[in-house]
């Protein structure tokens, strides 16, 4: 298959799951650090890729919650693979604690002078609603821009607009439910309250 991925548009919403034990950082931290963590993005040519799920392919918030749950045992897997050892410890594996919420509209309107955001739909390992946030290099860039920190900038700019969170602990972690739910998420609820973000989310559950 060649071409581009398909990007959305600004009226679309994305989740993006909280993986444990990548985070949590401790409240107060600098927000940055929760950013890079939360976000983890990684680098594919001039570009740096995280994943999220699309909104538009979930009825309700539990779907998403779904697709963390997802994200949290192909995490597992891939650790099971590398390493062969049945359980893994509790503070290796990976648990999904909830998401937060995102406009595609406040993403796009972060771009700088080095990088543009995009957010690119592109399925993975059957999961129909995977997506990418993508910070694309410019072209033409001349001398040596900071790329690291605008970079850097732009990862907590991303985290300034989320919503969330949205807790969760899924079905396979009932035994150490517990310890999960009381894994703190810094809250942050920058332009809409919860209500009216989750209405913008996931509009066929209203009511």
């Amino acid at each position: 298959m060649s071409g581009k991925s398909p990007c959305l548009g600004e009226s679309e919403y994305v989740v993006r799951s909280a993986i444990y034990p990548k985070v949590p950082i401790p409240s107060g931290s600098d927000p940055g650090l929760f950013a890079a963590a939360l976000l983890e993005f990684r680098k594919s040519g001039n570009r740096f890729l995280t994943s999220v799920g699309w909104c538009s392919y979930y009825e309700r918030v539990d779907d998403a919650h779904a697709y963390g749950c997802q994200v949290a045992a192909a995490g597992n897997a891939r650790i099971l693979d590398k390493s062969g050892s049945v359980p893994i410890p509790v503070d290796q594996a990976r648990h999904y604690l909830g998401c937060y919420l995102m406009s595609v509209g406040d993403i796009l309107s972060l771009c700088n002078e080095i990088y543009c955001c995009a957010v690119e739909h592109c399925p993975e390992d059957d999961e129909e609603s995977h997506c990418h946030i993508c910070l694309v290099e410019r072209d033409s860039l001349k001398g040596n821009p900071p790329k690291k920190q605008k970079r850097a900038i732009l990862i907590t700019q991303l985290w300034l607009i989320a919503h969330g969170p949205e807790r969760h602990v899924c079905d396979c972690d009932a035994d150490v439910a517990e310890l999960l739910s009381g894994i703190e998420l810094d809250p942050h609820w920058p332009r809409m309250d919860r209500k009216s973000m989750l209405t913008a989310c996931f509009p066929d559950a209203c009511g």
